[in-house]
């Protein structure tokens, strides 16, 4: 979704057809109505990886570079970072994947994605309860969309290097939106399914 950082608002103008806005309730509602299993499972890998989506600041945050795509930065000096632990494989830094896999796996700082889940998850047993499973849809994405403006386009311009203040800064949002996801994930399955 292009939701400009300089918008508080959200209007329909910022979401084509295919959008989150119009395609997390589809998904979710199929995943919920189909009588076909294979229909239901590729609803729920929809709505899993939506909701991620959803919680990624880049995904619906935007200063006209296509949600950070278009912005160059580094990474820790680097012009590419790890895409996983267990993988060599790199990936070409710009803001956007700096939100999809740098600062995911500077967080998860040599655990397992097993570990890293327990670690964020904590003592946590059920959404049910928690303040981030109250609100909705669109409260989650003003959310997301506030903390890509306060955390991931804080200062930033073409060219800079994320390091140091900037990841330090970056890392407790990173960490608290993979929680708010598996807390809301958890209870739209729940709901739904």
């Amino acid at each position: 979704m292009d939701w400009p950082a300089d918008a508080a608002t959200y209007s329909d103008s910022f979401c084509g057809p295919d959008c989150i806005v119009n395609e997390l309730p589809k998904q979710i509602e199929a995943m919920r109505t189909s009588t076909d299993m294979e229909a239901k499972a590729l609803a729920m890998s929809w709505v899993i990886h939506l909701m991620g989506d959803l919680h990624q600041p880049m995904h619906v945050t935007d200063r006209g570079d296509r949600g950070g795509n278009e912005l160059k930065v580094t990474y820790n000096g680097r012009t590419r970072c790890r895409e996983s632990n267990s993988s060599g494989a790199e990936t070409k830094v710009e803001l956007h994947s700096a939100w999809d896999s740098c600062l995911v796996f500077t967080l998860e700082s040599g655990r397992t994605f097993d570990k890293l889940a327990d670690d964020l998850r904590g003592n946590l047993t059920t959404y049910k309860g928690h303040p981030a499973a109250s609100g909705t849809m669109m409260d989650w994405m003003k959310e997301t969309h506030q903390a890509g403006i306060d955390t991931a386009y804080d200062g930033l311009s073409n060219g800079d290097d994320i390091a140091g203040v900037y990841i330090a800064h970056a890392l407790p949002v990173v960490q608290q939106q993979l929680l708010n996801a598996g807390i809301r994930l958890a209870k739209i399955i729940d709901e739904n399914f």
